[in-house]
C-alpha cells in the first residue's frame, strides 16, 4: 500500500537522524548556530515527499550543497554523520525505491491517519 509507504519515509528518516546518525541533539534548545542550520536542512529532507517526483533530485542536490557549505562549521562527528545520512537517503530511498514511490504530490491522502481510526 503506497500511502503507508509514503508515511514511512518521514518516520524512517527521523529515526535514522536520531538513532543511527546521532543527530537528534541539533533539534534541541542547546544547539548552537551551525547545529540549528543543520536541523533546518534535515527538516527539508523530511519534506521532500511534498515535491513533485521530478523536482526531488534537484532539491536533493541543493541540500547536498548546503551541507557541504555547513560542514566546516560543524563538529567533525556531526559533519561525518550528516554526510552519512545524506548518503543513506540517496542510496536507500532514491536509488532503491525512486522518487515516484516517495512523492505524495497530488495524492488524495499523504499519511495513513485515516487507516488508524
Amino acid at each position: 500500500m503506497t500511502i503507508v509507504f509514503r508515511f514511512h519515509f518521514a518516520k524512517a528518516l527521523f529515526s535514522k537522524i536520531k538513532n543511527k546518525y546521532r543527530l537528534g541533539h541539533v533539534f534541541g534548545k542547546g544547539a548552537n548556530s551551525a547545529q540549528r542550520k543543520l536541523a533546518f536542512i534535515l527538516r527539508q529532507y523530511l519534506s521532500l515527499p511534498l515535491l513533485r517526483s521530478d523536482h526531488m533530485k534537484q532539491q536533493l542536490e541543493r541540500l547536498e550543497q548546503e551541507l557541504r557549505k555547513l560542514c566546516p562549521d560543524l563538529s567533525d562527528q556531526d559533519a561525518r554523520n550528516a554526510n552519512l545520512f545524506h548518503n543513506y537517503v540517496i542510496s536507500y530511498w532514491f536509488r532503491l525505491h525512486g522518487t515516484d514511490a516517495i512523492s505524495v504530490f497530488g495524492a488524495d491522502a499523504t499519511t495513513n491517519n485515516r487507516m488508524e481510526r
